[in-house]
């Protein structure tokens, strides 16, 4: 039973990555193919912190399950 809860959790939590994915795809798309679009921004080095934020994302969901595999997908050992 404990089982199974684990397994949803985790279906639900890649389901939500790849909704997000899905829906962000096309914003993604529309500003990589804008040719104007460094000419638009008026402060070009505020970029570098969405780079910043999209890979403390990854390491902070690389971590959460790591954590999740060691606490609850790891061997049990009971007793002394």
């Amino acid at each position: 039973m404990k089982a199974l809860r684990q397994v949803k959790a985790l279906q639900a939590l890649l389901l939500a990555l790849a909704v997000t994915v899905a829906t962000a795809a096309p914003a993604a798309a529309d500003t990589l193919n804008d040719p104007l679009g460094k000419v638009k921004v008026a402060h070009p080095w505020y970029g570098w912190a969405g780079y910043l934020f999209a890979v403390l994302a990854i390491v902070t969901l690389v971590g959460a399950l790591l954590i999740y595999a060691k606490k609850y997908l790891g061997p049990k050992y009971r007793g002394r």
